[in-house]
């Protein structure tokens, strides 16, 4: 079983996100990476991969704190 680490927020944490989204985005160009979580994928690393990728997230690899 591998690991997805893929992006997630509690409320105040979005709406304190995208606040800060809203006003970097204007001054960068660069990515800004939010909250996390790891999801379970039967299958291993590559089925866990070519879900990730099917659904627009980045693979991360395996989460061992988990």
């Amino acid at each position: 079983m591998s690991r997805i680490l893929i992006t997630s927020s509690s409320p105040l944490s979005l709406l304190l996100g995208s606040f800060v989204f809203v006003v970097v985005a204007g001054s960068s160009s660069e990515p800004i990476y939010t909250d996390q979580f790891v999801v379970n994928v039967d299958g291993g690393p590559d089925v866990a991969r070519d879900l990730a990728s099917k659904h627009g997230f980045q693979y991360l690899g395996q989460d061992a704190s988990v």
